[in-house]
């Protein structure tokens, strides 16, 4: 491979004529495939009409004990979610991108590194912002998040056969497909330094999420994303300004501000509330089943 190019780039094209077998695993036609189908083309009907009531009762009617019975997970039904959240995700990247380009175009940035860079930018912001506030309405509708006695012990009542709702398990399948989706896109874009870095910080963050659905650890994986999430935003709002309008006086302030806050919600959310919190509630849970 040849730096500066497509990570699918090779000196030799591929034969137009090469036939792909490709194996069909999803039982299509069976009676949980059909029910996560009819709800998902009835939260999309919902969601295309404007209707707001429809889409919340869709949501948060369906609970995930539709797909799984106690420890057993129906996994092709995951995989529906996951291959709706990942097409859905890469329509809506396709469109913001065209947005960034017009936006960028009415600014009259020149430079084609600060085109892209804030095309970047942009996308993440608004992908962090709509997972932060997505995340918070599937979380903390629930009791247990209010309740932080004994070491925040209410993540793991239950264990192991808890029953979310469609909503949060939608949540954590959508995190999934951003994710997949960063990693096409990673191999796809020019490589940078930080190349081998982010592909494999993509492919752990997927291995952890697959592993916390295998043991119904849903709850626990809700709030990793919920302490992981919000401090981004203002991150990539702050380069995203940065990008589009250069050097201006007004945009130091702004983007000093931003980046305030950025270390302010970092140090809250990944210095104190992730280990002194969500971490130590497994050791205080372990502690008690070691009697």
């Amino acid at each position: 491979l040849r730096p500066g190019h497509c990570f699918f780039c090779r000196r030799k094209e591929r034969s137009e004529e090469a036939s792909y077998k490709t194996k069909v695993w999803l039982p299509i036609g069976g009676p949980k495939f059909k029910m996560v189908a009819d709800h998902v083309m009835n939260f999309t009907a919902a969601a295309l009409k404007g209707d707001l009531t429809g889409v919340l009762s869709i949501a948060s009617g369906l609970t995930f004990a539709d797909i799984v019975t106690e420890q057993n997970v129906d996994y092709p039904c995951l995989g529906v979610l996951i291959a709706v959240s990942f097409a859905a995700i890469s329509v809506i990247h396709f469109v913001f991108d065209l947005f960034a380009q017009a936006i960028v175009s009415i600014v009259g940035v020149k430079k084609e590194v600060k085109r892209q860079k804030f095309r970047e930018c942009f996308w993440h912001f608004v992908y962090y912002t709509v997972a932060t506030v997505w995340g918070l309405w599937a979380t903390a509708r629930e009791e247990w998040f209010w309740r932080t006695e004994d070491n925040y012990a209410s993540i793991w009542e239950e264990w192991p056969s808890p029953h979310p709702t469609i909503a949060q398990i939608a949540y954590l399948c959508t995190e999934v497909a951003y994710y997949m989706h960063g990693i096409f896109h990673h191999l796809c874009m020019p490589r940078r330094k930080d190349f081998w870095q982010m592909l494999v910080h993509h492919f752990v963050t997927i291995f952890l999420l697959y592993i916390s659905s295998m043991d119904m650890q849903y709850r626990i994986s809700l709030m990793i994303l919920l302490v992981h999430n919000p401090s981004d935003i203002f991150l990539e709002l702050a380069k995203s300004i940065r990008y589009l309008v250069g050097k201006k006086r007004w945009v130091k302030p702004v983007t000093d501000g931003l980046f305030a806050l950025f270390a302010l919600s970092w140090v809250a959310l990944r210095l104190v509330i992730l280990p002194f919190y969500i971490v130590n509630s497994t050791l205080y849970v372990f502690c008690q089943w070691m009697g």
